[in-house]
């Protein structure tokens, strides 16, 4: 009955319900959270999602000894489910860095529209 309300069909919900198993399967020590909405992969036990791990990663230069500093409270384990997520599904994690740049630019020029290209005015 939600699945309705939400305007969301039941064979849709069964499908991400499926391809998120398939995904916990793939790569032990992932979960999906909704989080302003949508299902995230997140690294289990941290309040962490995939992305924020991977932003991380790559602003290091890919860098894992660098990586394991920045996060020296996550098990080796914990970091290592975020890069094999991030190895399994490249194209939707970059599609979420991607969403998070666009949404701070977003953000940044409300705050100073001053900053904004004439073009996108």
């Amino acid at each position: 009955m939600f699945a309705c309300y939400a305007g969301i069909g039941e064979c849709e919900i069964a499908t991400e319900v499926v391809s998120e198993a398939e995904k916990m399967r793939r790569v032990p020590g992932i979960l999906f959270v909704t989080d302003v909405g949508e299902r995230q992969p997140w690294i289990k036990g941290t309040g962490l999602e995939v992305v924020e791990i991977i932003q991380v990663y790559k602003d290091l230069d890919w860098d894992r000894e660098k990586l394991r500093e920045s996060f020296e409270w996550l098990s080796e384990e914990q970091i290592q489910a975020a890069l094999d997520y991030y190895a399994a599904y490249p194209d939707e994690v970059n599609a979420k860095l991607i969403d998070n740049v666009e949404a701070y630019v977003r953000e940044l020029w409300e705050k100073y529209p001053f900053m904004k290209p004439h073009w996108e005015k």
